[in-house]
């Protein structure tokens, strides 16, 4: 079964979800990781779909861009 994880780029560097949020000011933001073995993994298209979509209105709200995407994990690539 492929998994799949939520990751966005940050300048040259892709950066995972790790399915928790860090209390920064007066919003959270979501934690991020670049080690794709320490994702949050969605076995489920839909449940990892509607996750990015959160995270992509949060980030829509400050930047005016939806930077999240969900993609295959590495592993599964092969």
């Amino acid at each position: 079964m492929t998994q799949r994880c939520i990751a966005r780029m940050d300048g040259r560097r892709q950066r995972f979800f790790v399915g928790r949020y860090r209390n920064t000011g007066t919003y959270p933001a979501p934690a991020t990781t670049g080690r794709h073995d320490k994702a949050r993994a969605y076995d489920d298209e839909a449940v990892a779909a509607l996750v990015c979509a959160v995270l992509n209105l949060g980030a829509y709200a400050v930047t005016r861009s939806k930077p999240w995407a969900v993609i295959p994990l590495p592993e599964a690539r092969k």
